[in-house]
């Protein structure tokens, strides 16, 4: 690994061993929740497309009462989202 430095009163300093220990911890743990984002990322932006909740709830209580157009359409919106927006292998 390349030798790490800080600034100090404007000076290049090298970090010492706890300082690249701690520097390492957190570059490790910074690219698990880069990892993690990516892996979940889909289901985000799925999300922000879907139809709203509320729009889901009236298709439910309209295909009960014998209009399934509403639902239907729903069902179409959210196959567009899923082939827009994957779920990762």
């Amino acid at each position: 690994m390349t030798e790490l430095f800080k600034l100090v009163d404007g000076i290049s300093v090298p970090l010492s061993d706890q300082e690249i220990q701690e520097f390492e911890a957190f570059e490790a743990e910074h690219t698990f929740v880069k990892e993690a984002l990516a892996r979940t990322e889909y289901q985000r932006l799925r999300a922000e497309a879907y139809p709203p909740i509320n729009d889901l709830v009236v298709a439910l209580m309209e295909d009960r009462e014998g209009r399934p157009e509403m639902l239907a359409e729903i069902r179409s919106l959210r196959a567009e989202v899923k082939a827009r927006f994957p779920k990762p292998e």
